[in-house]
């Protein structure tokens, strides 16, 4: 599905489902050595309006904030519990933006920056998505098992669920 113009009313819908619901992703940006480097972010809350972009609060004297002003290239990753993995590509940058930072500001993010909004080394990395990967499951965790077990038995592979890739690269993170 090619989501860059006029996405349709059921891709939205699918990007908004792996979406929602959202809190943390695995963040890994592109060291200088050139190796791969994760960490767990909190994700920002997001809308359908907007949902080529994701925002996260950060430390901009940090690694990760050095890492993606050496090569903004990021994938974010999660998972739903047992039915739902998503691998999402695209490129990061850090934005200094008070109000934005203002109206993204909650406690979580007070808990983890304590000086609050009066840290000058807070702000935000905007990631514009890309490509989303995902593979979700409506089949309880038992019924995978036995899918498996017969799959190897009969040496097919299991028919496990749903697979698919949205490119959703925004016209402001294309290259």
């Amino acid at each position: 599905m090619d989501l860059k113009h006029d996405r349709s009313e059921s891709e939205e819908h699918k990007l908004h489902d792996l979406l929602d619901g959202v809190r943390t992703v695995m963040f890994t940006s592109v060291a200088a050595d050139g190796g791969l480097h994760s960490r767990p972010m909190a994700m920002l809350d997001h809308d359908a309006e907007h949902e080529t972009e994701l925002w996260f609060i950060a430390d901009l004297q940090s690694d990760k904030a050095h890492e993606i002003g050496n090569d903004a290239r990021v994938n974010l990753s999660f998972t739903h519990g047992d039915s739902r993995w998503v691998s999402i590509t695209g490129t990061a940058r850090t934005v200094r933006d008070p109000d934005k930072l203002r109206a993204f500001w909650n406690t979580f993010a007070e808990a983890w920056f304590p000086k609050g909004l009066d840290n000058p080394s807070i702000g935000l990395v905007r990631v514009d998505l890309q490509q989303v990967d995902y593979w979700e499951t409506s089949a309880p965790k038992p019924i995978q098992l036995l899918k498996h077990t017969v799959a190897a038995a009969t040496g097919r592979r299991p028919d496990l669920g749903d697979s698919g890739t949205l490119n959703v690269a925004s016209p402001r993170s294309a290259p």
